[in-house]
């Protein structure tokens, strides 16, 4: 946890959250669970479910930091982030975070992933949604392959 923000758990509540989104991964996908052509051109259409989550309080340490604080919804059951609101230095409501998640075929053998992530600037009237393609977990990398100058290959 960043040592460059001030973390607080406020409470826990029931937001509606895509948790189990019933998406398909894909940028085919991303136009039929999006409606980009109704205003504000950002309508998720995707299964939604009354979800228990632990509300975060983040606040920045630094002064420059964009935003003056964030409020951060964390799934109860599974711990990932649902939904993130960034508020601006004047305290408005600035940027929302959604993640909407797709199903594991095997929960034992790997976790649900992000179906797609959108970012929506309120206060532009703009978004930015971004799709998950091909997610895999516990594929049988030997845990010596994770170094730094590994993951750097990779990145590039």
């Amino acid at each position: 946890y960043p040592e460059w923000m001030n973390w607080k758990l406020v409470g826990k509540k029931t937001i509606l959250a895509p948790m189990h989104s019933g998406m398909e991964a894909g940028k085919e996908a991303r136009d039929r669970y999006f409606d980009f052509n109704t205003w504000p051109h950002w309508n998720p259409k995707m299964n939604w479910e009354p979800r228990a989550v632990y509300v975060v309080e983040v606040t920045p340490r630094l002064a420059d930091y964009p935003y003056k604080k964030m409020t951060m919804y964390f799934d109860a059951e599974t711990y990932y982030i649902v939904m993130k609101e960034c508020y601006d230095k004047k305290g408005e409501l600035w940027k929302v975070l959604l993640n909407a998640y797709l199903d594991s075929p095997d929960m034992d053998r790997y976790p649900m992933g992000i179906g797609t992530s959108m970012i929506a600037d309120l206060q532009a009237e703009h978004a930015t949604v971004f799709p998950s393609y091909k997610a895999e977990a516990n594929v049988g990398y030997d845990p010596k392959f994770f170094t730094e100058p590994n993951l750097r290959k990779m990145g590039k």
